[in-house]
């Protein structure tokens, strides 16, 4: 059978392979970079400190006997991640201060390490607010593009954040203290880009709205060369394929609109489900 779109192209072949692990070192990316905190951070229980043992029962009860003896100069730490605050001993309310400290009293906080986790989230939603639009103008590799479209939902939900979770809680159990994970962390976004450079070239149906035929005409080509034999087009077939997609693009651009992510806020429907799918993730 001859294909005749740009979507046909794209089939169970060893380039889904590489488009997949590309989108598995992407998903656990991003996830470390929400919920890094949550290990890098995590505050370790004081039972007591020198000789004495507190007779608390919560972490809460544990704090504040341990605020409360104020010559204690070795406590007593147990914790299952050796975190930041394990490492520095940003205990409680009790560590040696610096000048970080003067900046968050400005804004009425006292606690370090909750500073550190807002303000990384906040980060996070104005870097994804920012780079998700220029990523329109840009153009990025979008992965859902270059999936088989009879594929592409059991595809995009295999590989998705909640699995990356578990993996992520393992990963953190398996090097056991933050600077370690860092790396871990550091490394698989090395791996992403790596790939993302050498082995993916642009989505062919961005290149084609970009109206880059020549460059869409070498993604297919690239993609291709991953197919079986029997089933390769030749580059008459591929000139063909593209320069339809063209022709179709350029009639439908006619009649399209322009939105960015200010649409999906525009309408109250739109935005609670906006709204909703953010916070699920």
């Amino acid at each position: 059978m001859r294909l005749r779109k740009v979507d046909d192209i794209f089939e169970l072949d060893a380039y889904q392979l590489v488009v997949l692990t590309f989108n598995q070192f992407l998903i656990f990316t991003m996830l470390s970079n929400v919920v890094f905190n949550m290990f890098a951070a995590a505050a370790p229980r004081i039972p007591g400190c020198d000789d004495i043992i507190y007779n608390a029962t919560s972490p809460f009860e544990q704090c504040e006997q341990y605020n409360a003896h104020l010559d204690c100069k070795k406590p007593q730490l147990t914790y299952e991640f050796k975190s930041v605050a394990v490492e520095f001993e940003e205990l409680c309310n009790r560590h040696q201060e610096s000048y970080i400290d003067h900046v968050i009293k400005l804004f009425g906080v006292n606690n370090r390490v909750r500073f550190s986790t807002t303000s990384q989230m906040i980060g996070i939603m104005i870097g994804s607010a920012i780079a998700g639009q220029l990523s329109d103008f840009v153009g990025s590799i979008l992965v859902v593009e270059n999936l088989p479209s009879a594929h592409r939902l059991w595809m995009s939900t295999v590989i998705t954040w909640a699995p990356n979770y578990m993996l992520f809680a393992l990963f953190a159990y398996i090097t056991g203290e933050w600077r370690c994970l860092a790396r871990m962390c550091n490394a698989m976004t090395v791996v992403a880009i790596g790939i993302c450079f050498f082995l993916l070239p642009e989505s062919p149906k961005y290149l084609i709205q970009a109206r880059k035929s020549k460059l869409a005409i070498q993604s297919v080509k690239y993609i291709n060369k991953f197919k079986r034999i029997r089933n390769q087009l030749t580059d008459d077939e591929i000139e063909s394929i593209v320069q339809s997609a063209l022709d179709s693009d350029l009639k439908s651009r006619a009649k399209a609109k322009k939105y960015s992510y200010i649409h999906l806020y525009s309408h109250p429907k739109i935005m609670v489900r906006t709204i909703v799918a953010s916070i699920s993730m």
